[in-house]
């Protein structure tokens, strides 16, 4: 009868700690916000892009810039209240990536780099990378699927998602504490003092990926709180993001992206190569 009973307490003692053990994990699920897209262009489409004032001057606050990586990466940045859109050129690192793009999120608190690569691996049965980006006054980790590592050695595109988490000594250097959670609003205002234009937030992102590519990305998303309904993944006060299958592995993965703007804006249409832009009143939609 002891060994009985016994046996029965040692099976309640397990399913307990098990129980435990996925509470806690829950509760201490890392909080993390979509931050932003990054899309690679054409050069052509890029530089009409980059020209355009309408898109500088009045659409978005924007930076041009360059990274140093091997070989050179181009950037062009348009920010908004609570995400941002990086756009490259096909050229050097990214030269054999045309249609390539990253969804990215970002932790809230810092130093979070290695807990998301755990977290995310639990619900993976891919092999995952993680790696530090450094500039002149933070460091970012980044990580991503092994399959997408080493871009520039691929010769078909990629949907690829991506979780980051800047360190703790970056959030210090900003004046933003080492420990708070700081969504991506306050993140962003850091750099949009004084510079509010029409782009407030991505609404929607429309995906032309593969079965493969879904598969990658349905365990992230979920992982990052979405929650998926037909063809499309919610998650309040973040955008929407849709798909449809196309086995094909040269296409461009982003068909369309739509932005919330901050004012009616009247009715406007652009042209850049291969890519467009259609303001009507309050929204903005980029065609891909």
């Amino acid at each position: 009868m002891k060994s009985v009973r016994l046996q029965k307490i040692l099976k309640l003692t397990i399913i307990y700690t098990i129980l435990i053990t996925g509470y806690t994990s829950c509760r201490h699920s890392i909080k993390s916000d979509f931050s932003h897209i990054e899309i690679i262009l054409d050069s052509t489409s890029f530089e009409k892009l980059v020209a355009n004032d309408y898109i500088s001057n009045i659409l978005a606050p924007s930076t041009y810039d360059t990274m140093l990586a091997s070989p050179l990466v181009l950037s062009y940045y348009l920010q908004g209240e609570t995400d941002f859109i990086h756009f490259n050129p096909n050229r050097g690192y990214f030269a054999s990536q045309r249609g390539t793009a990253y969804l990215i999120f970002q932790s809230r608190r810092p130093g979070q780099g290695k807990l998301l690569e755990e977290q995310w691996q639990r619900v993976s049965n891919d092999s995952l990378v993680r790696y530090d980006v450094t500039g002149p006054d933070f460091t970012l980790t980044e990580v991503v699927y092994n399959h997408h590592d080493y871009l520039s050695k691929k010769q078909h595109n990629n949907l690829i998602p991506m979780l980051s988490s800047y360190s703790v000594e970056s959030y210090r250097n900003w004046g933003l504490g080492d420990s708070v959670e700081v969504g991506m609003k306050q993140f962003l205002s850091k750099d949009s003092a004084n510079n509010s234009k029409l782009y407030k937030n991505i609404i929607s992102i429309d995906l032309e990926i593969t079965q493969k590519e879904l598969n990658d990305l349905t365990p992230v998303l979920e992982l990052m709180g979405y929650r998926k309904i037909d063809k499309s993944f919610f998650k309040n006060a973040e955008p929407t993001i849709s798909y449809v299958i196309n086995n094909n592995l040269d296409i461009t993965k982003v068909k369309k992206l739509s932005l919330q703007l901050s004012e009616d804006a009247g009715n406007k249409s652009f042209n850049y190569g291969s890519m467009s832009l259609r303001i009507k009143k309050n929204k903005a939609e980029f065609s891909f």
